[in-house]
């Protein structure tokens, strides 16, 4: 049930096994680990940087933030993957602004610094328009 209605990942074990009286006695431990996620998280999947589109019962959608595809995929793929929900403190938050368009890249810049980052978007913004920016060990993702 953990796992159909909440992801759970469930793990079980036995310990301190004995035999006593010719009968084995030992002790049942059942581990359940829920994730907990929500829509708009940041995860890392396999060293990916994904944004957590819609939640569903069985299944999870994912944006790629490095090309913006899509994924879905089931709570088990997930775990057996390795995630790790970001908080605020391991990533930055910026402001763009889109100056224009060279060799199939846009050109923004950052609003706070100055830097400029020629990235895919993905789809066509007007010149000008703001984008938000995430950093995220040293590299730069586009989120909006």
């Amino acid at each position: 049930m953990f796992r159909n209605e909440f992801g759970a990942k469930i793990i079980t074990s036995w310990t301190n096994t004995s035999i006593v009286s010719g009968k084995r006695h030992s002790k049942l431990t059942i581990s359940v680990r829920i994730p907990t996620l929500y829509e708009g998280d940041i995860i890392e999947v396999n060293g990916e940087v994904m944004l957590l589109v819609r939640k569903g019962r069985k299944y999870l959608i994912l944006r790629r933030l490095s090309d913006w595809h899509t994924l879905r995929i089931t709570y088990d793929e997930l775990w057996s993957r390795g995630f790790k929900v970001l908080s605020e403190r391991e990533y930055v938050l910026v402001k763009g602004k889109v100056l224009s368009y060279e060799g199939g890249k846009a050109v923004i810049q950052n609003i706070d610094t100055g830097e400029i980052h020629y990235m895919q978007l993905p789809k066509l913004k007007d010149l000008g328009s703001d984008v938000s920016l995430l950093i995220y060990k040293g590299k730069t993702y586009v989120l909006r």
